[in-house]
């Protein structure tokens, strides 16, 4: 078992097409002690005047519930605790819900994994190992009503903050080929000729480039309709088996292994 990012891999160990070599948080070295991430919830105020005080409620308990569930799926598999905090002094990881603003983020973008400027505004040097940013669009939250009318993204909805997470772990996009990648882990697509075909290049078979195979896919396949309001974001063993060669095996499957 791998503890610690960066240390190289046999190429046959298919977890290893998840791995980005970095991560956001410091592994810890013991299996009976996990690593524990301790983080805060910022919501945004909603900017748009048709959003209606009920409508923002609604936001934040969907917004909340999403992050919930999936550092839950994480803790029962690996051997990592999340840990919410008040204050943000104590806070190593911030998940956000945010606003689009126009001049930002392109309109695709549902959500990201951000890495702080090692500026402020003013030009004074920030501490940008402490706090790493989780953000969700406000408009990408996965509503009820959306799930008739969009199911795609109303299940892509779901998804992101388990993706984002696992990002923050320092899980990449299997689907990108082995090329540079900025501060944020966004492939230089530039270095290929042909951007629109880089999921030729990857390690991951075209078949395989699906979140049923890994959270980490961007592409999902519809469930019938009458399952989209029991949906719920899962990791798949390649996302469980790459968590665990890096920060062991959640507690409890430590404790039932020993008792074997």
């Amino acid at each position: 078992m791998r503890h610690g990012i960066g240390a190289l891999a046999p190429a046959n160990d298919t977890w290893t097409v998840l791995d980005s070599g970095k991560s956001f948080i410091k592994p810890k070295r013991n299996p009976f002690e996990p690593t524990v991430v301790n983080y805060i919830f910022r919501e945004e105020p909603p900017e748009c005047d048709g959003i209606r005080t009920g409508q923002s409620i609604e936001d934040s308990k969907i917004f909340r519930a999403l992050f919930k569930d999936a550092t839950q799926e994480i803790e029962r598999h690996a051997n990592i605790r999340f840990e919410e905090v008040d204050d943000p002094a104590k806070a190593e990881w911030e998940f956000a819900l945010v606003n689009r603003h126009p001049s930002g983020v392109d309109n695709h973008v549902m959500a990201d994994t951000a890495i702080p400027e090692n500026k402020d505004k003013h030009g004074n040097p920030v501490d940008t190992d402490r706090i790493r940013f989780i953000r969700v669009y406000r408009d990408a939250l996965p509503h009820q009503e959306t799930a008739q009318k969009d199911p795609y993204s109303y299940m892509m909805g779901i998804t992101n903050p388990l993706h984002e997470i696992m990002h923050a772990l320092g899980a990449r996009h299997p689907f990108l080929p082995d090329l540079p990648v900025d501060g944020n882990f966004r492939i230089v697509l530039s270095r290929i000729a042909d951007p629109d075909s880089y999921r030729n290049f990857s390690r991951l078979p075209k078949d395989q480039q699906t979140k049923d195979t890994s959270i980490m896919n961007y592409q999902l396949k519809v469930v019938p309709t009458n399952e989209l309001a029991g949906y719920k974001a899962r990791l798949k063993p390649v996302d469980i088996t790459f968590l665990q060669e890096i920060y062991g095996p959640s507690a409890q499957n430590t404790a039932t292994a020993l008792e074997r």
